[in-house]
């Protein structure tokens, strides 16, 4: 394998990167769907399962990330769980290389990572109370906690012979240097978006579709019913308890003669289990998608559970309302974004002129004086590969329209003028592993995209919110 990427046309290149980086962008186009229903974990990849423990741990870990940058993990947990689970599909190959390869963290290295984790130390020694302690708190057995470590160390063993034979050349940051620090003088363009006006009726009807999202508490949906024994007697009733039980398994209704539906609610609290028996109301309170259905029994009568999905009760629209608004505004503006860019495209084939396009679509033109094409980015909000298209204009030439966050902007260069030789030798020191991590990141992205297409991958789709 390694003999195999050394020869590549990407042995140039080179970088520092820890294994859990890997967030990629076409989750369900590479992954191969098999949706048997006999998987009981996450996913299987090769072979091997990830469970469902794995991904509630690394989605929690990912939307405690989010959290601590102050965004709301509430609209987006579908899709963090999905993330989640590609990352651990992209650790899982990674491992199954390093077992191939012979390179699989000893028991001697993961014990050596706990002991050197501060963590886990008091007073500059390890603690087995405090390792044991932290464990507990993050509600993780210690055999879970040293598979997790045991898969790192060995995916960082991978990723180390991987990066040896990669280098960044000279060449690759002059250009890259060049591009951030070449001079320009010249006129902008600024067409801005128009504030986004939500309707009344536009909130309403996103606020019905996502109140799940904004849901005050969470419950589920159940249904109890009871079978007198003291009306059918015992053996009639046990039979007929029986029969609805098998039957219950595909049809979420019994509507048998003798059958009683006592109970069909959303379940939030105990108190609403009061009308039933104490004896069987623990079984009742058990139910959920792992345990959908429940049978049960006193000396009077059986009581049969059915969970039926699970249920949120929702905040009322007035305390969400900014929230809502917020989210119909970044939809909004990402529509008005689009209609603009293609008349500003369409408009700029015919017209060349700044002024007539200024005028055309209500646009500001400002001057760019002698700034750095990495100020330009920077001011305007300019996406990296648009800086190349503006680094290869030619004096007097004007740029395609470019996509910023907030509206569209066209460049007209009217003198280029080399970097500055000093602010070029104090980029140059830092920018290099900055330039090697991201050629490396794009390589290995590269090598798990090739392994899941080489891969047996199954998906659980019941794992998934």
């Amino acid at each position: 394998m390694f003999g195999k990427i050394a020869e590549s046309k990407w042995k140039n290149i080179v970088m520092f990167i820890t294994v859990f980086a890997f967030v990629g962008t076409a989750f369900v186009g590479i992954i191969v769907y098999k949706l048997t229903g006999q998987i009981s974990g996450a996913a299987v990849v090769n072979g091997k399962e990830i469970t469902t423990m794995e991904l509630n741990y690394n989605a929690r870990l990912l939307m405690k990330d989010y959290e601590d940058k102050g965004i709301d993990t509430a609209p987006l947990r579908k899709t963090i769980y999905r993330q989640a689970l590609e990352n651990l599909i992209n650790q899982e190959l990674l491992y199954q290389e390093a077992e191939k390869e012979g390179i699989v963290a000893t028991d001697e290295e993961v014990k050596r990572a706990i002991l050197d984790t501060p963590a886990f130390q008091e007073n500059g020694k390890f603690s087995k109370e405090k390792y044991y302690a932290i464990l507990r708190n993050m509600s993780l057995s210690p055999e879970f906690f040293e598979g997790l470590l045991r898969k790192d160390i060995s995916i960082k063993h991978l990723l180390t012979i991987l990066k040896a034979d990669f280098y960044v050349s000279d060449f690759e940051v002059d250009t890259f240097l060049k591009k951030q620090l070449t001079k320009i003088k010249g006129k902008a363009l600024l067409i801005t978006l128009k504030e986004p006006k939500i309707k009344e009726e536009a909130i309403k009807k996103y606020y019905e579709e996502h109140k799940k999202e904004y849901s005050a508490k969470k419950g589920k949906k159940i249904k109890v019913y009871k079978i007198d024994i003291e009306k059918l007697g015992q053996e009639k009733a046990e039979k007929l308890a029986k029969k609805v039980f098998a039957e219950l398994k595909t049809n979420k209704e019994a509507k048998e003669e003798g059958v009683e539906k006592v109970l069909d609610i959303s379940y939030y609290e105990e108190k609403q289990l009061e009308s039933i028996p104490e004896k069987v109301r623990k079984d009742i309170e058990q139910l959920s998608k792992e345990k959908p259905l429940v049978f049960a029994k006193t000396d009077k009568a059986y009581f049969l559970g059915v969970f039926e999905g699970e249920v949120a009760e929702a905040l009322p629209i007035e305390d969400v309302r900014e929230k809502i608004i917020k989210a119909l505004k970044v939809e909004e503006r990402k529509k008005m974004l689009e209609k603009l860019f293609k008349d500003v495209e369409e408009a700029e084939k015919k017209e060349k002129d700044l002024n007539k396009l200024a005028k055309m679509f209500n646009g500001k033109i400002e001057d760019i004086n002698d700034n750095t094409l990495q100020e330009i980015a920077v001011r305007y909000g300019i996406q990296s590969e648009d800086v190349k298209k503006i680094f290869k204009l030619n004096n007097g030439e004007i740029s395609p329209p470019l996509k910023i966050r907030n509206g569209v902007l066209i460049i007209k260069v009217e003198e280029k003028k080399q970097p500055d030789p000093k602010k070029y030798a104090e980029m140059k020191e830092s920018v290099e592993p900055m330039i090697e991590g991201q050629k490396f990141n794009t390589i290995i992205q590269m090598y798990i995209d090739k392994l899941k297409k080489e891969s047996d991958i199954q998906i659980n789709p019941r794992a998934l919110p």
